[in-house]
């Protein structure tokens, strides 16, 4: 049996059809590969077709695209919520009436790709700005005057990190070589030494010609002398 290693060139193809030409071919016995699976197509006469699949890549090339990485960062916004309030003089005293917002504990945001939440930093600020209100109730109403009625806002503050995912649009070029194996069995042609002194032999056995077919041989059976030989 004989051994021949095809290295084809690379291809950007993964799946690949080979053709070779082994002279004086018999039979394929087997066939492999480095990577993936190889099979055989064909074989007429001298010529093998293999086709290789699924093969692993041996390199890969930078086609376009890019890579930005994931980036974070802080981000501080502020909301203002306006209000409504009743002052008004009962025994003697003054009573704030007020109708609040209701300021969210946290705020989505979400602006040239980052993303993320942001949570309040001065839950307080309606407080503040009530006590404020009252200080200055003094100033700005007279007992006569019955109900007042006033509005105001609160401004709300907002701080949190944000996101921004990786991005990668990189694509690539992928090249694939595959390096195949085949076992074969090729014609063997003896060589046959005819001696003067009457003595013949092959040298080495195996395909003779005859009456225009090859056929393959292990003996053969000569006359010399009128006697049959085998040689």
């Amino acid at each position: 049996m004989n051994t021949i290693v095809f290295n084809p060139n690379e291809s950007t193809s993964r799946t690949q059809t080979h053709t070779f030409t082994i002279d004086d071919l018999v039979s394929v016995e087997s066939v492999s590969v480095n990577t993936g699976s190889v099979s055989v197509v064909s074989v007429v006469d001298d010529v093998v077709t293999l086709s290789c699949v699924n093969g692993a890549y041996t390199r890969q090339v930078l086609a376009g695209g890019s890579y930005t990485p994931a980036d974070s960062k802080t981000v501080t916004n502020t909301i203002s919520q306006s209000f409504s309030y009743e002052i008004y003089w009962s025994s003697y005293k003054y009573f704030l009436r007020v109708y609040p917002p209701s300021p969210s504990s946290g705020i989505s945001y979400n602006s040239g790709g980052y993303s993320g939440t942001l949570n309040i930093t001065n839950p307080m600020a309606l407080e503040d700005q009530v006590v404020s209100i009252l200080n200055n109730i003094n100033n700005s109403y007279d007992y006569d005057d019955g109900i007042k009625t006033g509005s105001t806002s609160a401004v709300f503050s907002y701080s949190g990190t944000v996101t921004k995912p990786a991005s990668d649009t990189r694509y690539y070029t992928y090249y694939y070589q595959y390096i195949i194996t085949i076992n074969y069995i090729i014609k063997s042609f003896p060589d046959l030494q005819i001696k003067i002194n009457g003595e013949l032999k092959v040298s080495d056995m195996g395909w003779v010609k005859i009456n225009g077919e090859l056929k393959q041989i292990s003996t053969i059976t000569i006359k010399d002398n009128g006697v049959l030989k085998e040689v």
